[in-house]
């Protein structure tokens, strides 16, 4: 994507050649302003929408962000883990997120050995317990997935779980599916912005937050 962008490999004013195709900043926020917030965020789809356009995004100021703008917010990270590594839970907790953790497993099914490493069921089934146990006025489901995200926006919006369901992701990683427009259980689409965003400095590593 970024091979669209002029100029976007100059080591200058690196976010003047992502204007206007990735907003300055993230929002619009006005949907959520001064309500009680849910926010689910999908880690791993998030980062590596980012990561398309070759950006880093910064979860401690996504949430800075909404936390800002809404009265209350609560924010839950869903993401792969290898078994033990506690470094990210950490990372999450410190910058005001809870997160849910799901183990990445190597099974053996028909005779073939895969790598189990997807968090959507974790993140379907914490989202309606969730919205179960409080009312929100809004849910904000941090993804570009459309299976993940029209299962929890129907589900969401047919329990009456929340006055509102927006969805939020990164500029062209977005499924048409979640398009407000067309899909009568979203109500909005809110992108991350370049205030969140920082350009990706290295291909190696992985960790929702920098080492240290």
């Amino acid at each position: 994507m970024v091979a669209t962008l002029q100029g976007a490999e100059d080591d200058g004013d690196w976010k003047a050649a992502y204007l206007p195709v990735i907003e300055g900043e993230t929002g619009p926020l006005e949907t959520i302003a001064g309500r009680n917030v849910l926010l689910l965020a999908d880690v791993e789809n998030l980062y590596y929408s980012a990561r398309e356009w070759r950006l880093t995004l910064s979860f401690a100021q996504l949430a800075d962000a909404v936390q800002r703008c809404a009265g209350e917010a609560e924010l839950h990270a869903f993401f792969s883990c290898q078994p033990g590594d506690r470094r990210q839970v950490e990372a999450f907790r410190a910058h005001g997120w809870v997160p849910h953790p799901n183990e990445i497993e190597t099974v053996r099914s028909q005779g073939q050995t895969r790598r189990r490493a997807n968090s959507d069921n974790v993140m379907l089934f914490w989202g309606g317990r969730l919205t179960g146990r409080k009312d929100f006025e809004v849910v904000v489901i941090g993804t570009g997935d459309g299976d993940l995200g029209c299962d929890l926006a129907r589900e969401i919006v047919r329990r009456d779980r929340a006055r509102s369901v927006v969805t939020l992701s990164v500029a062209g990683c977005t499924a048409r599916r979640l398009d407000a427009r067309n899909n009568p259980y979203i109500d909005a689409n809110l992108e991350v912005g370049l205030d969140c965003l920082s350009k990706s400095t290295s291909r190696a590593g992985r960790g929702w937050f920098p080492k240290k």
